[in-house]
């Protein structure tokens, strides 16, 4: 038997990617970050989103083809 994934809490977002998305602080007043070199905060972030970034998929390819087996996702 075969098992690829992660533990991370994170991975299904990265390896699937988000859509468009609002973040705000949990712990603070504030988010801080860096943008140009200036430090930013804000109370409410508008996240655009990120693309997608398969290494689950990927790791699970090369799994399967590595013991001969084919993928197909579907």
């Amino acid at each position: 038997m075969v098992t690829v994934g992660s533990d991370v809490e994170y991975a299904a977002m990265v390896n699937d990617g988000t859509g468009p998305h609002i973040i705000r602080p949990r712990r603070a007043q504030a988010l801080r970050f860096v943008i140009g070199g200036r430090v930013v905060y804000a109370k409410v972030v508008h996240h655009p989103g990120t693309r997608a970034r398969p290494f689950l998929d990927q790791a699970l390819r090369e799994t399967a083809a590595a013991r001969g087996y084919s993928f197909r996702q579907g």
